[in-house]
């Protein structure tokens, strides 16, 4: 998955939606709950 996105060619792996939908194609194993909890722990790191 990841070898098809190249930085360099300003190509970037998204998993999130800048409005913090998921991109259900990159869905991880995880429950909705898990990815729930990540998103926030993500926000939170941002803002410090």
């Amino acid at each position: 998955m990841i070898e098809k996105y190249d930085p360099l060619k300003g190509e970037m792996l998204r998993i999130l939606h800048p409005d913090g939908r998921l991109e259900e194609s990159l869905r991880p194993g995880l429950n909705d709950e898990a990815i729930l909890k990540l998103y926030r722990d993500m926000v939170i790191l941002r803002v410090m």
